[in-house]
């Protein structure tokens, strides 16, 4: 456990009043032959069936893997998903209305684009890797959520469009990515 990252849960009852005692995480989702594991920014997600997921990244020798962690009970216990692909990290995670999920992913790929993988089960298996040529981005990291007006629901993307961390965008798309 020493000279690694730790990963720690903490959470409110009280709309964040007060929050409970850290409990470390990495004994129940770290494989001790990694070399770190730490959380991807940005939200957690809870899927249509009450799962929770939380992004996170890992690094191995010279090469970072995208991985999220998941409960079906509520937070008490936490498995670490197969990884989503290679090279990628500091990722989101959406559900689209037909239940797929959707991977956005940084990259260490050298095309200045996101990464997006798809899931039709739960983040067992991923499909349809590919870099968004839409979605230009510096490796660095990005935001993807859902905005819910007047009875629709939208889908936002922010990030900063260029090869460098500059020109910072918001991008609305109207049919799930």
């Amino acid at each position: 456990m020493e000279g690694t990252f730790q990963l720690h849960m903490m959470y409110s009852n009280d709309d964040g009043d007060t929050w409970s005692t850290p409990r470390n995480l990495n004994k129940a989702v770290k494989n001790p032959a990694w070399d770190a594991v730490w959380s991807s920014p940005g939200l957690g997600y809870q899927d249509y069936s009450g799962r929770l997921y939380f992004p996170l990244s890992r690094k191995s020798g010279d090469t970072f893997y995208s991985h999220f962690i998941y409960s079906d009970d509520h937070g008490e216990s936490w498995s670490m998903s197969n990884a989503v692909h290679e090279k990628c990290e500091e990722w989101m995670l959406l559900q689209r209305s037909n239940g797929d999920l959707v991977a956005n992913m940084r990259n260490h790929l050298e095309k200045n684009r996101r990464a997006i993988s798809i899931s039709s089960d739960q983040g067992s298996t991923w499909k349809d890797f590919k870099l968004d040529d839409e979605l230009l981005s510096p490796v660095c990291q990005a935001c993807l959520t859902w905005y819910d007006y007047k009875d629709k629901r939208y889908l936002l993307f922010s990030n900063p469009t260029s090869t460098q961390r500059e020109r910072l965008s918001l991008k609305l798309n109207k049919d799930e990515g």
